[in-house]
């Protein structure tokens, strides 16, 4: 694994215009050929995600000029606050110098989509599209979400139709999409055929780059050891399905038949070292990616309770109040390290989110459970009557002895499955397109 100590250096610059941030360190590598392709960062994108954050929260608005820069260019250690990146340039004309230096190798611009699609309805792709068009081919536009892309259309308003026709002229061979969002990337497929896309999440690497999971082996489920618990769900923010969820399971509490926890709403963890709950996100990272091994592993189940939940859910719209729209159907089509962790800890899990997310899972790679959880809950489009469902399931199962459970968790055929969603999540680390830049080997 790379140093992170090197990162946090500033370039010996060459030539001396070329200002790029930590280039130096880069440079060797390029110049060796161990790096076939390179990305790019722009310091001058300001649009921020939300379209109002922190002022209007989750309210979109077509008043962003700016690009976002949404894209993975750090790595942080967590605790450590050390970085990794590739370079950041502030001025076109740097761009043309590394194309002439490495005519045959590529650099891609890295351009964020905003979670919402309102918010790059009115960036200014046009002096964008003007500098790729004035660069050598070597020169590729990447686009890059790879947490949160909750739909690309809004009333009526088609984000990706619309970049097609404001980037016409720029080779679709030139331009990439890495989004976390299967169906978009689809639709840019659509919209670009020549395009290159794929699939990418920054959790897998973000996680397994977590303090402690260094010593983790690459798999869990070794011996057939008895485990005390159930069934896990850990939650920190409070949303109404994830209330409901705890209220179904704090019952087996008592019991010691469940872990869970609320952290919003002061259920916490037993022995647990607590970070203050903090609705402004503060210690995020460290409560999303590093969850307590020692309760993950002692338990034969996990329920995965998704930032959403609500399928006809109303994406607020600045200067448009009590406006409806029902987002399509690519609004479903993505999930959050709080379902990976499933994957990652080898845990069977009851999926609490979108109408039909199970069928993005399965599209992912990831196989499900039918065998633990009952499964048709999954295809009720109402809210209210899908999370009865997701409910009564988790009753159904709680009603098992501990002992059935066991024995169905350690039957071949579940471990099968555990051990097949545990490499495709390791697979997700090592193909991470931006994987050869933080240098973990084996997915770990």
């Amino acid at each position: 694994m790379i140093d992170n100590q090197h990162m946090l250096l500033t370039s010996m610059f060459l030539p001396d215009t070329l200002h790029l941030t930590t280039w130096s360190f880069w440079k060797k590598r390029f110049e060796s050929g161990e790096l076939s392709e390179f990305f790019l960062t722009p310091t001058f994108l300001k649009g921020d995600i939300f379209g109002g954050w922190p002022n209007e929260y989750l309210v979109q608005s077509d008043q962003n000029k700016d690009a976002v820069d949404h894209t993975p260019t750090q790595r942080k250690g967590v605790i450590k606050s050390s970085y990794i990146s590739w370079a950041y340039f502030s001025d076109w004309s740097e761009i043309h110098t590394l194309a002439e230096m490495f005519p045959t190798q590529t650099f891609c611009i890295t351009i964020g989509l905003s979670t919402y699609p309102f918010n790059d309805k009115n960036v200014n792709l046009h002096d964008i599209k003007q500098q790729i068009l004035s660069l050598p081919d070597n020169i590729h536009l990447c686009f890059v979400n790879g947490w949160d892309l909750y739909s690309d259309e809004h009333l009526g308003y088609s984000r990706l139709e619309s970049f097609a026709k404001r980037l016409e002229g720029i080779d679709n061979k030139r331009i990439r999409f890495y989004l976390c969002n299967q169906r978009i990337l689809d639709k840019a497929k659509k919209y670009f055929p020549e395009c290159h896309t794929e699939y990418y999440s920054v959790y897998p690497v973000r996680m397994v780059d977590s303090v402690g999971f260094a010593s983790h082996p690459k798999y869990f489920c070794n011996t057939k050891k008895h485990r005390s618990r159930k069934l896990i769900s850990l939650n920190n923010h409070v949303k109404e399905h994830r209330k409901e969820v705890v209220e179904t399971l704090r019952p087996f509490l008592e019991t010691k038949e469940v872990y869970l926890s609320l952290r919003g709403e002061n259920l916490f963890l037993e022995k647990e070292s607590v970070i203050p709950y903090d609705e402004n996100f503060t210690f995020i990272e460290q409560l999303q990616d590093a969850p307590p091994r020692r309760v993950m592993t002692n338990s034969y189940a996990y329920v995965a309770t998704e930032t959403h939940f609500t399928t006809t859910e109303v994406i607020p719209t600045a200067g448009a109040p009590g406006m409806i729209d029902v987002p399509p159907d690519e609004y479903y089509s993505w999930f959050t390290e709080k379902q990976l962790k499933a994957f990652y800890y080898e845990l069977p899990f009851l999926h609490v989110g979108f109408y039909k997310n199970l069928e993005e899972i399965r599209r992912a790679g990831f196989q499900t459970f039918p065998e633990f959880f009952d499964e048709s809950y999954d295809l009720i489009h109402d809210d209210k009557e899908r999370l009865n469902a997701i409910c009564k399931t988790l009753l159904d199962y709680m009603a098992k002895p501990i002992q059935e459970i066991h024995d169905l968790f350690w039957s071949d055929d579940v471990q099968e499955k555990i051990k097949h969603n545990k490499d495709v999540f390791l697979k997700l680390v090592e193909t991470d397109p931006f994987n050869k830049y933080y240098g973990f080997e084996d997915g770990r």
